[in-house]
């Protein structure tokens, strides 16, 4: 597969999306990971995120599912599961659901998404009996007021048509000390922007870390073996799409990282 060193096609669109107005890109998102969750028969993006890799982790080379799980690992570490009632927000195909819900006992684990087709039963994931998937809005989450204790976002906001609203509707959900747990792909213009949103919904922001680096460390790790999976499986025609969806190194969306045009952030946040 030939990787350009320029921004292509698919990856000035992920860019584009992201400005467009909020009725039409929520539309075309949920269009676009219903397309890549149908093509997708070998499962390739069961866990539709970039990953993070750091100094500490030995990253099996026969592995490519690891650095994505590290990332939720990454994220919720500062936080208490077990025994929790959580949420997440933007949960996809629900491979990491089912790795938090095994590894870390909540009570209750929901994955919540928009994209339902993109969604995998969570029979195929877990036994843990703590594991529920539903489809729901983010911009209007189906929970009762201050009825969760853990609301998490991996790398899924970048989808949504109105980020303040979605904060909002994240703080509503909690629990008094209840917690965020988020990360995201985004402009760096945007860093700024949404800490002023959690902010002003009265989350405290314990944690915000830049992990640019660990990201790319992911994509570069998981690179050869996306490439050799999408010339494998994918039918030509959306090769180009899935290696700028999976940051096939020196595509696109990794080139927008390299750049510095794009950052990678985390956050932890504490309802006050």
């Amino acid at each position: 597969m030939k990787k350009g060193k320029g921004s292509s096609l698919i990856s000035v669109l992920f860019v584009t999306l992201i400005s467009l107005s909020p009725r039409l890109k929520r539309s075309l998102w949920k269009k676009w990971y219903n397309l890549l969750a149908s093509r997708d028969g070998q499962k390739l993006l069961v866990s539709m995120n970039y990953g993070y890799v750091d100094d500490e982790l030995m990253v099996s080379p026969t592995s490519n599912i690891q650095p994505q799980l590290r990332l939720y690992e990454h994220v919720i570490e500062s936080v208490p599961i077990a025994g929790r009632k959580v949420v997440e927000i933007g949960s996809g195909r629900g491979a990491g659901a089912a790795y938090i819900a095994e590894k870390h006992k909540p009570e209750m684990y929901v994955g919540v998404d928009l994209a339902c087709n993109a969604s995998m039963n969570s029979e195929s994931h877990s036994d843990s009996k703590s594991l529920f998937f539903v489809s729901g809005d983010a911009l209007s989450i189906p929970l009762k007021p201050g009825s969760v204790d853990v609301v998490v976002n991996i790398e899924s906001s970048h989808c949504y048509a109105d980020l303040e609203l979605f904060i909002q509707q994240v703080s509503l959900s909690l629990v008094d000390d209840g917690y965020f747990c988020y990360c995201d792909l985004m402009p760096f213009a945007r860093v700024d922007e949404l800490k002023q949103y959690l902010i002003k919904n009265g989350l405290v922001i314990e944690e915000c870390n830049n992990i640019t680096a660990n990201v790319m460390r992911a994509l570069d790790h998981d690179s050869q073996g996306h490439e050799d999976d999408i010339i494998k499986h994918v039918p030509w025609y959306l090769r180009k799409a899935f290696s700028d969806f999976a940051g096939v190194k020196d595509t696109g969306v990794y080139n927008l990282f390299r750049s510095g045009k794009f950052v990678y952030y985390s956050f932890l946040a504490k309802k006050s």
